[in-house]
């Protein structure tokens, strides 16, 4: 729960790191089984700051690492200006220098495709992945991570009942109150530090 409230709020303490670029951890949503909501959860942080849950496809996908792909789609979210990440639903073992480099460094650098041209841009733009048990990383990765867990012990995880079964919706239309929280939490910490 801690590091479920800790991603969303990492994107609005962007706002007073020394330097817009400091580098964050990458956020794990791992789950013991499918349908515990991973993504779901994920995308709240999305909701809350952009109006919209995105999601990319997986890193990894069994045997295959996409790292280029991954490149391509990480230079055109820096150039959209894009400050979030989340590749959902990753299986396998994730061996991605990729994703390790680009958390890793303050400038997103890369080919502009059909050219001999760089492109840089500021990195500001939060990483996150899903997966579930079976899924494995690097040292290197879990050096860049925060593991956010989740449970289920439901059999038929399609069978639970919620208190707000529209939650995504809810959040939408209740963004400026979440964001006024977050903001208050935040003023009150420093407040008090």
């Amino acid at each position: 729960k801690t590091n479920a409230i800790a991603a969303l709020l990492t994107p609005m303490l962007r706002g007073i790191y020394k330097e817009q670029t400091s580098r964050t951890p990458i956020m794990l949503y791992a789950a013991n089984q499918p349908g515990t909501g991973k993504d779901y959860l994920a995308n709240i942080t999305g909701i809350v700051y952009s109006g919209i849950a995105a999601e990319e496809t997986p890193l990894v996908d069994g045997s295959n690492v996409y790292n280029e792909e991954f490149r391509k789609k990480v230079l055109a979210r820096a150039i959209s200006g894009h400050t979030r990440y989340h590749s959902a639903n990753n299986r396998g073992h994730l061996d991605s220098v990729a994703l390790e480099q680009t958390n890793t460094n303050t400038q997103i650098t890369d080919r502009k495709l059909g050219t001999t041209n760089d492109l840089s841009y500021p990195n500001i733009i939060e990483f996150s992945l899903s997966a579930n048990i079976g899924f494995t990383y690097t040292r290197d990765f879990a050096r860049r991570c925060i593991i956010i867990n989740q449970f289920s012990s439901v059999e038929n995880v399609n069978k639970r009942k919620f208190q707000n079964p529209d939650l995504h919706n809810w959040i939408k239309e209740n963004r400026s109150k979440i964001l006024g929280a977050l903001y208050t939490l935040i003023k009150y910490w420093i407040k008090n530090d």
